[in-house]
């Protein structure tokens, strides 16, 4: 018998310690199948294979005694406990007690570890569905003590978003709120026992903050917000102090001001500004304060640009200490700031080659971020639990399909383009109208697809890996598409054949490049850059190089398509529900069109030669309206109402009988958890 510090006595097997399954095995040591075949893979743990036909890769068997001394080399607490890093030889009189009490210690710790619900080995991420209801539930928030969670869901009949809260462990939603207004983003107060959000109207460009007991029980409104368009709807909208006395959220001093963030009493309702943003910025917006209340990570974008995390230190009065510092610099810019492991570590998302990545940047130096190689987030309002090492997501899934609305008298509207499990969007008419360009999205990404103008013999194009996917839009001969890409890391403008084949690169920029189309001579490539410091409308040569490459507009602008009859680009003036403007081709005076807001998307328009259609809606989960302005009228006029909710694009047919568009055929999200997070 052999014995040493880096190894316990293990006695010789015999028959009867045998065990001559995975299930065996797993039910001896108190653990499911896939755990302890992960155990023998990664650590070594004595797991055997019988010889089949002059193979190893029989069935498998293992000795309990081996099992447990695996166990005792593998459970440092356990080996401290059996005598620590050393040996004493001690007269009889002195190691009996001793003695008797180490074995007590060590029968303990065996007993202990056979049925204690942890893992003496680190446990891999598990995630876990936390609801399965009907609709959508979204923007998750843990209580503080980790027992609870609150979210938002548009409820049985999908019909309005309100606030929810249930346990983690079972039990049915508990409703707090009954407003016909969106209520979104909850945060809970340090003590549990209220849970502040943000209410939406759904014509206002600001939004209410209103603080509701964790029970259920009156409201009260503490403060107005102005909602950041650039941002869309993703946690955390606020965050309250660590004395549970306030609330952190944006603030704007006048109309139109860059959003600062600001600290609001909850029992007098006064204000404290604690951030100041650049005057070249977008505002302040998603603040995550640290457990211990003495670090404030918020994101902050100059103009039209990418958001990045910024740190402001506080003191113990929530006192701004210093100005901030940004921490990140990502190029697909950053989302949900949040504080992990009771905050020694902040999380963020952003998108790398086209997938959204979870990183993590480490107290208290916040250098280098890392990936967080154990998951890969697919869902969105991400959220983590102060007190356990938890987070949770929405998955945020929906189906969607390409129609057909007809634009003569009959207004028929008829499903074109369908694929089961997956959201088919962006629909555009080939020049000749014979084809139609799309795109798909499934979990594992978007894709692009050429089929007949009547849905029929779809063909994949290419992978669009930009974080926007903009529409594919076709070159005026019909033979290329171009689309957003991601190469080397950057957002960047592709195109590739119609018919399939090679992709081809055509930005070679640092900065993002977005939302592109071509120029009626199949020249130039309109794109939205911010290679200038904020989102503009650009044009570069179609062919190889961006020597050549001009900025057309000052105050913004995304999504440009240019007039039939090349004169002028129309494009959105914000990222979401932006007015509709246009510019010359060679640049020159911006104007808005008509008194147009978009809906949504920057691409949520079409172009004939004698106007244009876009939606309008005051309940777009609902219903949306498709309108038409004409350019001679100068006066829009209703198309037709449609009782859905649309994804995304809008084409025309080149004769101007079929108008092509997305609609949402039922929408769902659940909220996940994962667990043994590190």
């Amino acid at each position: 018998m052999r014995t040493s510090l880096d190894s316990e006595p293990v006695p010789s097997p015999g028959a009867g310690d045998r065990l001559d399954s995975w299930k065996e095995i797993a039910r001896y040591l108190n653990r499911d199948v896939r755990t302890v075949q992960r155990w023998e893979k990664l650590s070594g743990l004595p797991v055997r294979r019988r010889v089949d036909g002059g193979s190893r890769k029989g069935p498998v068997y293992a000795y309990r005694s081996e099992l447990d001394a695996w166990f005792l080399r593998n459970f440092p607490a356990s080996r401290a406990a059996a005598g620590g890093p050393a040996i004493e030889v001690v007269p009889a009189r002195r190691w009996l007690v001793p003695a008797l009490a180490v074995c007590g210690v060590l029968i303990a710790g065996l007993a202990l570890w056979r049925f204690w619900p942890g893992d003496p080995v680190r446990l891999p991420p598990r995630v876990v569905q936390l609801t399965n209801y009907p609709g959508v539930e979204q923007h998750p928030a843990f209580s503080p003590d980790g027992r609870q969670l609150a979210f938002s869901w548009n409820g049985k009949e999908q019909n309005n978003f309100d606030i929810y809260t249930r346990l983690l462990d079972s039990g049915a939603p508990l409703r707090l709120t009954t407003h016909p207004a969106r209520d979104w983003w909850p945060a809970w107060s340090p003590d549990g026992r209220s849970v502040a959000f943000l209410r939406l109207s759904r014509v206002e460009s600001s939004a209410d903050a209103i603080v509701a007991p964790a029970l259920g029980g009156a409201e009260r409104k503490i403060a107005e917000c102005p909602l950041l368009s650039d941002v869309g709807p993703r946690a955390p909208a606020l965050c309250w102090t660590a004395d549970g006395t306030g609330v952190i959220l944006p603030h704007s001093e006048s109309p139109g001001a860059p959003a600062s963030l600001a600290l609001v009493s909850v029992r007098t309702l006064e204000s404290r500004r604690l951030t100041t943003p650049p005057a070249n910025s977008a505002g302040d917006c998603c603040p995550a304060l640290s457990p211990d209340g003495g670090a404030l990570a918020f994101l902050r974008a100059t103009a039209g640009g990418s958001w990045q995390v910024h740190l402001l230190s506080l003191d113990r009065n929530a006192r701004p200490l210093g100005e901030p510092r940004q921490l990140t610099r990502e190029s697909a810019g950053v989302l949900t700031p949040m504080w992990g492991e009771g905050g020694r570590q902040l999380l963020y998302l952003s998108s790398h080659q086209g997938a959204w990545v979870l990183w993590r940047l480490l107290r208290p130096g916040f250098s280098g971020p890392r990936p967080v190689a154990s998951l890969a987030p697919t869902g969105t309002d991400w959220a983590a639990s102060r007190s356990e090492n938890r987070l949770a997501f929405s998955s945020g899934a929906s189906h969607a399909e390409v129609w057909r609305l007809a634009l003569d008298g009959s207004r028929q509207a008829s499903r074109l383009i369908s694929s089961s499990g997956a959201r088919i969007f962006n629909p555009q008419y080939s020049p000749d109208g014979r084809r139609i360009a799309f795109m798909s999205a499934r979990p594992e990404g978007v894709t692009i697809w050429v089929s007949d103008n009547e849905g029929n013999n779809p063909l994949q194009v290419a992978h669009a890996t930009g974080i926007f996917a903009a529409p594919a839009r076709w070159s005026p001969d019909g033979a290329q598409l171009v689309f957003e890409c991601v190469e080397d890391g950057n957002e960047d403008i592709c195109a590739a054949p119609a018919g399939g084949g090679a992709v081809r690169r055509i930005t070679r920029n640092a900065a993002q490049d977005l939302f592109p189309s071509w120029s009626g001579d199949g020249t130039w490539i309109y794109l939205t850059s911010d290679r200038s410091g904020s989102f503009q409308i650009w044009k570069t040569p179609a062919g190889a190089g961006e020597a050549g490459a001009v900025q057309l507009t000052q105050g913004g602008g995304f999504g440009a398509v240019e007039s039939p009859d090349g004169s002028v680009v129309y494009y959105a003036g914000g990222r979401r529900s932006g007015a509709l403007m246009q510019a010359p081709v060679a640049g020159g005076h911006e104007t808005q069109v008509g008194s147009i807001r978009l809906l949504g998307r920057p691409q949520s328009f079409a172009l004939t030669k004698q106007g244009v259609y876009y939606p309008a809606s005051s309940n777009p989960e609902q219903w949306s309206e498709v309108w038409q302005y004409p350019f001679a009228a100068g006066r829009p006029s209703r198309v037709i109402r449609l009782d859905k909710r649309l994804a995304g694009g809008l084409s025309v047919s080149p004769d101007g009988h079929w108008l092509l568009f997305s609609a949402f055929q039922e929408q769902f999200g659940d909220i996940y958890m994962v667990e043994n997070f590190r």
